[in-house]
């Protein structure tokens, strides 16, 4: 049997979209502390490797040679691209993107739609559903 995830770009933003506050277990202030945590991890080395003292600057950039080196050493990826790895910022801010807009859309809509059928935020906050 085969399923289908989800098909293009804006399936997965979709998919992505509707499960990722479930993810933070419906909590705001989870939600907060990984977008910190992702921006910290994956989106400063970038933009640290051009601004601050040349301390901080070598710090981000041995964090970025990091992200570079990571794709390889994964089991699933062992001949990965190196160059994929400096991919981990764009990857952050658009992980940060998805997460807000999950919880905006949760808010707005009143609960999670899936299939056309609108599970209620305190319903699923309650494990309800």
């Amino acid at each position: 049997m085969k399923v289908r995830w989800f098909i293009g770009f804006q399936g997965a933003l979709d998919s992505l979209t509707k499960n990722a506050f479930a993810g933070q277990s419906f909590k705001p202030l989870a939600v907060l502390f990984s977008i910190t945590s992702l921006f910290l991890a994956t989106v400063w080395p970038a933009i640290g490797l051009f601004t601050g003292p040349i301390g901080a600057r070598i710090l981000c950039a041995c964090s970025l040679a990091g992200m570079a080196a990571t794709p390889g050493r994964i089991h699933i990826a062992p001949r990965a691209n190196p160059l994929i790895g400096l991919c981990y910022p764009l990857g952050g801010v658009l992980f940060i993107c998805i997460l807000l807009r999950s919880m905006i859309l949760a808010y707005r809509q009143g609960g999670i739609i899936w299939r056309g059928t609108l599970y209620p935020l305190d319903e699923l906050r309650r494990g309800v559903v």
